[in-house]
């Protein structure tokens, strides 16, 4: 009994635990994607301003920070 018991919430700890790190690996790739477009456009602040593309940048930026959003959502809302 103790041996099956152990056994059930071995494998029922290790199925949660493999469903769970796919939303994290979500949000940390979309967190990791929405920083590297703020920076990109920071850094190219010149240009984006020279190319009138202000919004562009802006709305790619928003785009990139919902999807974050709803991936730290998933992952809050696993637990």
């Amino acid at each position: 009994v103790v041996l099956g018991t152990i056994t059930a919430y071995t494998a029922y700890t290790f199925g949660i635990t493999q469903w769970r790190t796919q939303f994290r690996r979500d949000m940390n790739r979309l967190e990791t994607q929405a920083s590297g477009r703020v920076v990109d456009s920071l850094l190219n602040y010149e240009t984006v301003q020279y190319f009138n593309n202000a919004s562009y940048e802006s709305s790619r930026y928003e785009t990139s920070l919902k999807g974050y959003q709803k991936a730290a959502l998933q992952a809050q809302q696993s637990l």
